[in-house]
């Protein structure tokens, strides 16, 4: 059989391990969160790791650099928790004591279930879901909220579509990313080169929020140290990245690519999305494995996009309405 699946338990965590046994892709997936743990690829006839995901159960335990992250119902911070939404002020609190900051979003906190695992001669699905969000379990978010997140492997890729309806007769404020960190070997990513398509760079605060309506987006070309872009493809060296790149520039199939090319290995490895932005960080101030990855990670929309006017037709889902945010990870081995 071409693709296999196994629950598992790890550090005693529940986990979902499933690869691709014709093409030597391996996966490991925890249930909380729908957390990515590791992804190993057959690169030129041995297994690489393009993964840098949580090392230990402790390291999931303590939620350290967010490894991963499913980041739902919100991507990212919000100032203090504080936010305003259909005519309410509401405070959120943070939602795991081991991890007390409001950031990343609730479904890092919550074991999804296995609903169906599906497979055919070219892909395998798994499907998640939750339906924990509710008012009372997550303080400062009192919303009904169902979640659906979608893994599907194929050839050299692996697709994740977050789901998110609403069961309610309110409107809720809701939309995804995903906080996910990539390497091509275990030499750290300072060779290699990075290709982000972006037309403007976010402008922050001094705590990483974006500034308010269109002052936060400042044309790249004012700052040539933050331009990755296809003709300009430049090696990351000693740069220290924690910048988020919006007005994303998509390829002819309507699909948008940031890219993190290691020639020496002869490693490529494509973050893809449909819409939204991207965010690139180096991890200079993580605890563990810093520069060892770089944290390419897709967000349908602004950080602090709670509390931004621009973003409230985006985020609002009407009682019995859905929408799906869709990313992937895709390699292309042998340069």
């Amino acid at each position: 059989m071409r693709f296999y699946f196994e629950e598992t338990l790890w550090d005693g965590w529940e986990t979902l391990r499933f690869g691709d046994n014709l093409k030597g892709q391996h996966l490991h997936l925890a249930l909380r969160g729908a957390t990515l743990l590791d992804y190993q690829i057959n690169h030129q006839g041995k297994p690489v790791s393009i993964c840098d995901g949580f090392a230990s159960g402790d390291e999931l335990k303590y939620q350290g650099s967010a490894r991963f992250f499913i980041m739902a119902p919100f991507a990212n911070r919000i100032p203090n928790g504080i936010y305003r939404f259909n005519g309410q002020t509401y405070t959120l609190k943070p939602s795991n004591p081991l991890y007390p900051k409001v950031r990343h979003g609730l479904a890092k906190d919550i074991d999804f279930k296995i609903n169906k695992i599906t497979q055919d001669e070219s892909r395998l699905m798994i499907e998640l879901i939750t339906q924990e969000i509710r008012p009372g379990r997550f303080e400062g978010y009192p919303f009904e909220l169902d979640m659906v997140i979608r893994f599907i492997l194929t050839d050299n890729k692996l697709e994740v579509n977050v789901m998110g309806s609403n069961p309610g007769d309110r409107p809720l404020p809701f939309y995804a990313g995903w906080h996910s960190y990539f390497k091509t070997s275990t030499q750290g990513i300072d060779h290699c080169q990075l290709v982000i398509p972006a037309k403007r760079v976010i402008k922050t605060d001094t705590d990483d929020i974006p500034l308010q309506e269109i002052d936060c987006l400042i044309d790249i070309d004012n700052y040539p140290e933050l331009d990755f872009r296809p003709n300009k493809p430049s090696i990351i060296g000693s740069r220290k990245l924690d910048h988020g790149y919006a007005d994303l520039i998509p390829d002819p199939d309507g699909l948008i690519r940031s890219s993190l090319i290691d020639l020496d290995n002869r490693l490529k490895i494509n973050l893809i999305q449909e819409k939204g932005t991207v965010i690139a960080f180096t991890g200079d101030t993580i605890q563990y494995r810093p520069r060892s990855s770089l944290a390419i990670e897709p967000v349908e929309c602004f950080t602090n996009a709670f509390n931004r006017p621009d973003c409230l037709n985006e985020i609002t889902l009407k009682p019995e309405d859905s929408k799906t945010y869709r990313f992937a990870v895709e390699y292309q081995s042998g340069l």
